[in-house]
């Protein structure tokens, strides 16, 4: 994101707070704007393990759809790494977006 859209972004300092977004932008005129990340994996085998386990039974779409809620109720910005999903999983996450309200999905970020 820093690249993309040439902000500065710095790790917020949660001490293991899951409630706490994962950075601040810290210039320009979004500077204070908080920032969190989700489907952003370190590994091809951790991409591959969280495809694999992705909305497996009709209860997780429930889940998603709260864990969604979740990250949007702590940030102001939420990028969705779409690069790292499969198509089939691109196409059920936008599904779930599609459920919020129009005020809600402007806080995210679709990354391609």
């Amino acid at each position: 994101m820093s690249e993309c859209y040439g902000v500065r972004l710095v790790r917020i300092d949660s001490k293991g707070d899951e409630k706490s977004p994962d950075f601040v932008i810290a210039e320009g005129p979004n500077a204070g704007m908080t920032v969190d990340f989700m489907f952003s994996v370190d590994t091809a085998y951790a991409g591959t393990h969280m495809n694999r386990n992705f909305l497996r039974s009709p209860g997780d779409r429930l889940a998603m759809f709260n864990r969604l809620n979740d990250h949007l109720a702590k940030a102001d910005i939420v990028p969705l790494n779409f690069r790292n999903l499969t198509l089939e999983n691109q196409e059920h996450l936008m599904e779930i977006i599609n459920q919020l309200p129009p005020a809600v999905r402007t806080q995210l970020l679709i990354i391609r």
